[in-house]
C-alpha cells in the first residue's frame, strides 16, 4: 500500500506519491518494485493520487482512470468515480477486502466568482482514516464507496495523508513546517518540498517495504488555474531550484532522499486528452526506452 501526502494552501497545492508496487499472494510478498505512476493532473485544476488496488480489469490504475474519466464534467468526477468503484468491487469478489482511496487537492474554478479559483479537494474511498494509538490507519474496508468534498475555508493550509499507517506526531511536525514555510513565502511551494519528503521517507523506512523510498513531488499554483493547454511540466535541473515564474506545473523525483535527474512525470486527464505520464532525464548511452516510457532529452 502506498502513501499519498498533500499540502493545500490559498496559493499552491503540492502532492507527493511513492512508486512502490507490491505483489503478494496472501500474506507472502512476491515482489516490491518502484515502477508505478500514482499521481495525476486532473482537468488542469487538481492533483489526484491513489492508494490501494494497483490494477483494475488488468490495466494499471492510471490507464483505467483515463479511459473512464476522460470527457466527464469536472463537477461530476467524484460521484462518477465513486460509482465506478462501487460497481467494480461489487463485480470482483477478490478485491472486496482491500482498502482503496483516491485523494485530490487543488482548485475549483468559476469565472462568475471572485476570486475565480479557490482551494478545494475530494476523497473517494471505501475506508476512513482512524486513530489507533499513536498512528493514523485505515478503518476496515467496505464494499461500498463514498465521495466527500472538502474546502480550505478559513485555514491557511491543509496537510493530509492517506495510505500506509503513519505517525500523528510526524504529521503534526509536517504541519508545523508548512506553517513556517507560509510565513517565509506564502507563494513558493518549494519551501515545503523537503518537509514533505522527510515525512514520506519516515513512513517508508517503517513500512516493511510497502511504501517506496522513490517519491514524485508535483506542484501547481492557483495563479495558473485553469491550465487549458497541453501541460508542459517544469522539471528542476538541480536540487533546490525555486518554483518557476512561469507557474507551469512543477514535478521532480527524489530517490533514497536525493534529487534524481531522472523524473517520472504524473499522468494527465482532461476532457479531451489522457497521458500516462512520461520519463524525463539525461540520455543513457546504449539504453533504448521501452514502450510507454519515452525519455525526453
Amino acid at each position: 500500500m502506498t502513501l499519498i501526502t498533500f499540502v493545500l494552501t490559498d496559493e499552491y497545492v503540492v502532492l507527493a506519491s511513492d512508486r512502490r508496487i507490491t505483489l503478494a499472494r496472501g500474506t507472502k510478498v512476491i515482489s516490491q518494485d518502484d515502477k508505478a505512476v500514482k499521481s495525476v493532473l486532473l482537468n488542469g485544476q487538481l492533483l489526484l493520487g491513489f492508494t490501494g488496488v494497483a490494477e483494475l480489469d488488468g490495466k494499471p490504475m492510471l490507464q483505467w482512470l483515463g479511459e473512464h474519466l476522460m470527457g466527464v464534467h469536472p463537477n461530476d468526477i467524484p460521484e462518477v468515480l465513486r460509482d465506478l468503484m462501487r460497481d467494480y468491487y461489487e463485480a470482483n469478489r477478490s478485491v472486496r477486502a482491500l482498502p482503496h482511496a483516491f485523494i485530490a487537492a487543488g482548485y475549483a474554478f468559476n469565472t462568475l466568482r471572485s476570486p475565480a479559483a479557490w482551494p478545494m479537494g475530494f476523497r473517494v474511498s471505501n475506508t476512513a482514516n482512524v486513530v489507533r494509538g499513536a498512528r493514523m490507519e485505515f478503518s476496515h474496508p467496505s464494499t461500498d464507496f463514498a465521495s466527500m468534498r472538502f474546502a480550505l475555508g478559513n485555514q491557511r493550509q491543509m496537510v493530509g495523508a492517506v495510505g500506509y499507517p503513519y505517525s500523528n506526531t510526524a504529521l503534526r511536525s509536517l504541519e508545523g513546517s508548512v506553517r513556517l514555510a507560509l510565513r517565509l513565502d506564502a507563494s513558493d511551494p518549494s519551501k515545503v518540498f523537503r518537509p514533505v519528503i522527510g515525512f514520506m521517507r519516515g513512513v517508508a523506512q517503517r513500512s516493511a517495504g510497502y511504501v517506496g523510498d522513490t517519491i514524485v513531488i508535483t506542484a501547481i499554483a492557483r495563479s495558473s488555474i485553469p491550465i487549458t493547454d497541453i501541460p508542459g511540466f517544469m522539471i528542476p535541473l538541480t536540487e533546490g531550484a525555486a518554483f518557476g515564474p512561469t507557474r507551469a506545473p512543477t514535478s521532480f523525483m527524489v530517490t533514497n532522499g536525493r534529487f534524481d535527474p531522472e523524473t517520472y512525470l504524473p499522468g494527465t486527464i482532461s476532457p479531451h486528452m489522457v497521458t500516462m505520464g512520461a520519463t524525463f532525464g539525461p540520455p543513457r548511452v546504449g539504453v533504448v526506452p521501452g514502450p510507454g516510457a519515452p525519455v525526453i532529452t
